[in-house]
């Protein structure tokens, strides 16, 4: 297959225990056990421009798309901007600027009244060696960092324009050496999941919102492998879990501590890459299956033992890599299909088996990794 060769650059993209069975999948994508199925792309807008952009990021292609959303929320066939930048890999929106996390630093880019982006970007971080920055977060004026390859949570300030300082405002360690790689904010508390150690460490942040020097000590800890994404919601929080391939959910204690055990958890399943919460349900997107599935969240927060209640229809050639929904509409990057997909959800949230609208997929490998959303004006 074609998108065999990117199994090798794809293994400094996503945590490095995947690399493996990324390349096993991308070789078994031609079986004929019966187990494989074909994801048509859903058909692009005919509507006129929404007020509603997105943007993409595209790691193999060096790039970042901005796509002007249809009224109808579907999308167009290609973008109507580009912005070159080496290896993006995760996305923020903040206060008209969109923020991304590079190879070796960290960029800003000032949107324009249209969202389009700008030629080069507006600011940016110096440029570091084994920097590796995975996910990143802004609240207020400070943006956060989860620098996997030194190690360290990440603080920077903000000014009053959007742009970056070149050197980080203040720099947190774990209790332990950590590649940290995911990250959530919970009131006045950080939390970040790391590989190396499999739990996620805790800072309580300074009344200026910057991270502390160390994360605070706490015992026990569960292990939780590859915890690429967290999401809290009502002192709630949901963790991937590649060990067991579930969803894990803890009760936040009110010292900010989590609980040393899983309070709940899904079935053993399948490796998660996403999770997003929407009322009652839990979407995870299924990297290695190629398929987004659905879980009842129940009254109390808790998740269920079992398996999804749903399942969009599987193409393990997608590699679903991040999800973000607005307006009733759950869009999917589809890393291995090298396109962005629309599911327009009934009024239970359900989405239909196969994409309602899609990208055109640009030739040669572009690698979507993540989604932002920006409404104009």
């Amino acid at each position: 297959m074609s998108f065999l060769p990117a199994a090798a650059r794809t293994a400094r993209l996503l945590p490095f225990a995947l690399a493996a069975a990324i390349a096993a999948n991308l070789v078994s994508c031609g079986s004929d056990d019966g187990t494989d199925s074909f994801l048509p792309p859903g058909p692009s807008t005919q509507a006129p421009p929404g007020d509603v952009v997105l943007y993409a990021s595209m790691a193999r292609g060096n790039r970042i798309d901005a796509y002007r959303l249809g009224s109808d929320g579907l999308m167009p066939r290609d973008p109507f901007d580009t912005i070159f930048v080496e290896n993006p890999r995760r996305l923020a929106v903040a206060n008209g600027v969109l923020y991304a996390t590079l190879d070796e630093q960290i960029i800003s880019m000032r949107l324009g009244p249209d969202g389009s982006l700008p030629s080069v970007p507006t600011s940016s971080t110096l440029s570091r060696e084994r920097y590796d920055p995975i996910d990143l977060l802004v609240r207020d004026n400070v943006l956060y960092v989860a620098a996997s390859g030194l190690g360290f949570v990440q603080s920077f300030e903000i000014d009053e324009n959007g742009n970056l300082p070149f050197e980080p405002s203040s720099i947190g360690q774990g209790e332990f050496a950590s590649d940290f790689l995911s990250l959530a904010l919970n009131g006045p508390y950080l939390y970040s999941g790391a590989r190396d150690t499999q739990f996620i460490d805790v800072f309580l942040l300074r009344q200026d919102g910057n991270v502390p020097p160390r994360a605070e000590p706490q015992e026990p800890a569960d292990n939780i492998s590859l915890p690429d994404d967290i999401e809290i919601r009502d002192n709630i929080l949901y963790v991937t879990s590649a060990s067991d391939r579930s969803v894990r959910a803890y009760i936040i204690q009110p010292n900010g501590f989590l609980s040393g055990k899983q309070d709940s958890r899904t079935g053993t399943e399948e490796y998660y890459s996403d999770i997003l919460l929407d009322g009652n349900t839990l979407y995870a997107a299924a990297y290695n299956a190629g398929r987004i599935d659905l879980y009842t969240i129940e009254p109390d927060g808790m998740l269920p033992g079992d398996g999804p209640f749903f399942r969009t229809k599987a193409d393990p050639a997608s590699y679903p890599s991040r999800m973000i929904m607005n307006d009733g509409i759950l869009y999917v990057a589809q890393a291995g299909l090298n396109r962005v997909d629309a599911y327009v959800l009934d009024a239970n949230g359900f989405p239909p088996n196969f994409p309602s609208s899609s990208t055109t997929p640009f030739p040669g490998q572009s690698l979507p990794l993540d989604l932002a959303l920006y409404e104009l004006n």
